[in-house]
């Protein structure tokens, strides 16, 4: 038992002996096969890195085709809605600290703000004061329980 390390490896060793010497001819003419495919295989990828390095890096939206240019919105749509967004982002922050700082707590202050930014609201503008005006109809939690929001 404390040599079977040793027999197993004299074992292996009269296995490999076997193993030294010419290959079979079925064995050679295989190995052939698998080279040249190989070869063509290394000759194609070659072939395909040339093709790739003979492609533009950057085009422009004018070498086009009609087909290729992409559905986008105009520039000055797509200016309104990030600006409608910003808008939209800043005042969700200043009301969430608005509503925070009344309950001193800002992980509590989401709840009532997501109540509101769900319920239904009348939009009224006053061009002529420079207001819009924001009357909510109505929130998911007025039936349940009324909540301090502010102030």
């Amino acid at each position: 038992m404390r040599y079977s390390w040793f027999r197993s490896l004299a074992s292996r060793n009269k296995r490999n002996s076997h193993l030294k010497g010419t290959p079979s001819k079925p064995f050679a003419e295989a190995a052939e096969k698998v080279a040249e495919q190989i070869k063509a295989m290394e000759a194609e990828c070659e072939e395909l890195k040339r093709q790739r390095g003979e492609v533009p890096k950057k085009i422009t939206v004018t070498e086009l085709s009609e087909e290729e240019k992409l559905d986008a919105l105009l520039s000055s749509e797509k200016l309104l809605m990030d600006t409608i967004r910003m808008i939209a982002y800043r005042a969700e922050t200043w009301m969430l600290n608005v509503v925070a700082s009344a309950q001193g707590k800002k992980s509590r202050a989401h709840g009532p703000l997501e109540g509101l930014f769900k319920s239904t609201a009348d939009i009224i503008p006053e061009p002529e004061k420079g207001i819009l005006w924001v009357r909510i109809l109505g929130t998911a939690s007025d039936a349940a329980a009324p909540s301090k929001v502010a102030g």
